[in-house]
């Protein structure tokens, strides 16, 4: 089947960003290192059609809040200078036009893809940083290195942007580490794979699935750290998507150590798939974004799993407590 007709007319948008960091960590004792692992100072994207034409791009210089000295390991690579990152837009402004670029030149459904999982946390902490809400991004920003080393049959090194693009022809004429050239690296690597396929097997290596259209999403500020932060009454409720039945979601399950999943069933047999994901907060609050979604077969086989996972875990470590339990016991009685 080919990717036009089997994803319908969805965009595929490629995104990647520089970001620096501070000189040394001692000097900023009011950024936290978990909040802030490195603050955006350039934003690049390229959007390509279905038919994996170019469409369109955009570069964003962003101007920094806190880090305003280059680090100089961020320097050598980017070349980025102070009077570029003075010159950029504010963060917000920044986040606002990428949102548009997302939106527009008609691209109505679209998936985001970079290289690697770090762009899509780095974006995510300077949204939080801002207090801005987060709920425009798609719960899923695909790691399009993990869809080539797997297609690739790679299980240990991961390939490099350039290395992959080199690879399907690209002839590295741009500069790297620059965040356009390298979403348009990424660009040339997403055109030239079975994009499909790996969709399709991203869970099998590593990924979540995306499990369609997200609805009901809310963001909840103030909460305690997980777990804590699960028992909020507004991420815990919410109705069904398919018949409108109110339901509530009590067994969550970890998907990673920020996002928590969930699966319900509603008395018509509907299920249904939920998201939550944390991010912390410079007072030691937390922040949660829920998602609520139809559940596919993919996306229940994906709840199943982790559960199972998770089930497994328990017993290990109450196995274990009981074990230490029995030989404190022994001890103590060969004690006596």
């Amino acid at each position: 089947m080919a990717i036009e007709q089997a994803r319908q007319g969805r965009h595929s948008i490629l995104l990647d960003m520089e970001w620096n960091q501070p000189l040394p960590w001692k000097n900023y004792p009011h950024v936290p290192k978990a909040l802030m692992p490195g603050e955006i100072i350039q934003i690049g994207a390229v959007k390509l059609d279905a038919q994996m034409r170019r469409i369109a791009e955009v570069k964003i210089s962003v101007r920094p809040k806190y880090f305003k000295q280059v680090h100089w390991k961020v320097k050598k690579l980017t070349h980025i200078s102070e009077e570029e990152m003075r010159s950029g837009l504010s963060f917000p402004e920044a986040a606002k036009q990428l949102g548009d670029f997302l939106r527009g030149h008609g691209s109505g459904d679209y998936d985001i893809f970079a290289w690697g999982g770090e762009d899509e946390r780095i974006l995510i902490a300077n949204l939080e940083t801002w207090g801005l809400n987060p709920g425009w991004l798609p719960d899923n920003i695909y790691d399009l290195r993990l869809i080539y080393d797997g297609l690739c049959g790679r299980t240990e090194n991961s390939t490099s942007l350039t290395d992959a693009a080199q690879a399907l022809g690209a002839e590295l004429e741009l500069e790297q580490h620059d965040s356009l050239n390298d979403a348009r690296y990424a660009a040339v690597v997403c055109a030239g794979i079975d994009l499909e396929l790996g969709m399709a097997r991203y869970e099998e290596w590593g990924g979540a699935p995306a499990p369609g259209q997200a609805q009901q999403r809310i963001l909840c500020k103030g909460l305690a750290p997980l777990p804590e932060g699960l028992k909020e009454p507004k991420l815990q409720n919410f109705t069904c998507p398919v018949c409108g039945q109110s339901l509530r979601c009590r067994n969550w399950v970890p998907q990673n150590k920020d996002r928590q999943i969930g699966l319900v069933r509603c008395s018509e047999g509907h299920e249904s798939f939920l998201r939550v994901r944390f991010s912390h907060r410079p007072d030691g609050t937390s922040s949660a974004l829920r998602s609520v979604y139809v559940a596919d077969e993919e996306a229940a086989a994906f709840y199943q799993k982790k559960y199972h996972r998770q089930q497994e875990a328990l017993k290990r470590i109450k196995r274990a407590q009981e074990k230490a339990r029995r030989e404190s016991e022994a001890a103590e009685r060969g004690e006596g």
